[in-house]
C-alpha cells in the first residue's frame, strides 16, 4: 500500500475486489475437483442456503430488530441473488457481529496493543487503543477475511500476498460444514431433549449409535472430516424446534471458536513468533475468553460454551482414526479438551458440569466407533486450527 490512510475502517475496493477473485477462483477450483458444473452447483448451494435462512428467521420480524446495523446486515443477505454473494454477505455479518462481540470483551483480554499498533502503522489503520476498548471493533473489521473450498479441515491466519501482504484470516468451509454435520448427527443422539435437556446414558448412546442410519449418517461425516467428501447426509426425521435452536446454539459455538482462535493469533501478536503449543493454548483460551464473556448471563450460555468444545472432538477423532497425536506446533487434541474443561470450569462450571456429561456421550457414540472403522486417509494434510 502507498497511501497512508490512518481513519481507514475497511478494506480498499481494490483489496475487496482481490479478496472476491480469490474466493470465486477458490469455489471454482472445489466444482472442478467435485466433478460439478459450476453454475449449477451454486444454484444448488444457494437454494440449500436460502432454505436454511428461512427456517432461522421464520419467525423474525426485521422491523422488530431494534439494531440498525444488524438489521441491515440481515437485509443485506436476503437481498442477495447468488450463492457467493450470499456467502460474502454472510462473512460480513458474522465479521461484524464478532467485531463488537471482541470489543466488548477487549479490556479482559490480553491484547498485544503496541503489536498491533505497529501493523496498523504499517499498512495505515486506525490504531485500537488499551484506553478505548471500542477501538478495536474497527480494527478487526480492516482484516481481510477468505473462504475456502479446499477439501481441509482447517483454517489459519497468516500475511495475504496478494492483498498488499495485510494479515489475513483463512477458513475452510469443509472445517465449518464438518461442524455443523456432525452436530446435527450426535447431539440428537447424545442429548436427550426432553423435559430437561442433558446427557444420554452412555448404555443408550451405545445402543443408538449402532443403529444403521445413523452409522450410515456418522460415515458420511466421517468422510467429510477427512476431506473424502464435501458434505454430510441429513436426517430423514424432522427435528423438532427446541432441538434444533440447541443445536443451533452449540454450531454458532463450534463457528466462533474458530473464528476467535484465528483472530486471537492474530490480536496476540503470534503472527510475528514461531509455532509453538503455547501459542495454540494461548489462541483456544482467547477464544474461550471472548465466548464466555459474550454468553455470560444468559440463558443458554451452555449451549455455545459446550459447542465452543467441537472443534477439539472432531481433531481428536481425527487423530484416532489416523493414529497419531500432537506436532511440535500443535498440541494434541486431548490436550486442547483438558485445557478448555480447566477454563471452563472456573469460567463457567455450568459448561463444565455440561462437557463432563456430553463428553462420555459423545465417545459412546462415535469414537470407539471411529478407532474401529479402519478409515484412514494419507492425503490428509496435519489439520489444525
Amino acid at each position: 500500500m502507498t497511501q497512508k490512510a490512518t481513519t481507514m475502517l475497511k478494506l480498499t475496493p481494490g483489496q475487496e475486489r482481490t479478496v472476491r477473485q480469490i474466493q470465486e477462483h477458490s469455489f471454482r477450483a472445489y466444482c472442478k475437483h467435485a466433478g460439478y458444473e459450476e453454475q449449477e452447483h451454486a444454484a444448488l448451494l444457494f437454494s440449500f442456503a436460502r432454505k436454511k435462512l428461512d427456517d432461522i428467521l421464520a419467525n423474525v420480524d426485521l422491523k422488530d430488530i431494534d439494531d440498525d446495523e444488524q438489521r441491515q446486515r440481515l437485509e443485506a443477505i436476503l437481498k442477495a441473488d447468488n450463492f457467493l454473494d450470499l456467502r460474502q454477505a454472510e462473512m460480513e455479518d458474522r465479521r461484524k457481529g464478532y467485531a463488537k462481540t471482541l470489543a466488548a470483551a477487549a479490556d479482559r483480554l490480553p491484547i498485544a496493543y503496541e503489536y498491533t499498533a505497529g501493523l496498523c502503522e504499517k499498512f495505515g489503520l486506525a490504531k485500537p487503543e488499551a484506553e478505548r476498548p471500542s477501538s478495536i471493533r474497527g480494527w478487526v473489521e480492516a482484516v481481510p477475511l477468505l473462504m475456502s473450498w479446499d477439501w481441509e479441515f482447517n483454517a489459519f491466519m497468516g500475511k495475504a500476498t496478494l492483498i498488499d501482504d495485510l494479515p489475513c484470516i483463512c477458513i475452510y468451509e469443509s472445517l465449518l460444514s464438518a461442524c455443523d454435520a456432525f452436530l446435527d448427527c450426535i447431539a440428537p443422539v447424545a442429548i436427550n431433549f426432553g423435559s430437561k435437556t442433558r446427557a444420554r446414558p452412555t448404555s443408550d448412546c451405545e445402543a443408538m449409535g449402532s443403529e444403521s442410519e445413523f452409522m450410515e449418517r456418522l460415515h458420511s461425516c466421517l468422510r467429510l472430516l477427512l476431506g473424502e467428501s464435501n458434505y454430510g447426509l441429513a436426517s430423514k426425521d424432522e427435528i423438532e424446534r427446541k432441538s434444533r435452536n440447541t443445536i443451533m446454539a452449540m454450531t454458532e459455538g463450534s463457528v466462533q471458536m474458530v473464528w476467535f482462535h484465528e483472530f486471537g493469533h492474530l490480536l496476540l501478536g503470534h503472527l510475528e513468533q514461531p509455532e509453538s503449543h503455547t501459542i495454540e493454548f494461548e489462541a483456544d483460551r482467547f477464544a474461550l475468553s471472548v465466548i464466555a464473556n459474550d454468553t455470560a448471563g444468559k440463558p443458554l450460555a451452555v449451549w455455545p460454551g459446550l459447542g465452543s468444545m467441537t472443534i477439539f472432538i472432531l481433531l481428536d477423532i481425527i487423530e484416532t482414526i489416523e493414529k497419531h497425536d500432537e506436532t511440535p506446533s500443535h498440541p494434541s487434541a486431548k490436550r486442547r479438551i483438558k485445557a478448555a474443561l480447566d477454563f471452563w470450569e472456573k469460567a463457567n462450571p455450568l459448561v463444565f458440569t455440561a462437557a463432563r456429561s456430553f463428553l462420555p456421550s459423545v465417545t459412546a457414540t462415535c469414537i470407539r466407533r471411529c478407532s474401529a472403522t479402519g478409515m484412514c486417509h494419507s492425503r490428509i494434510s496435519r489439520v489444525r486450527n
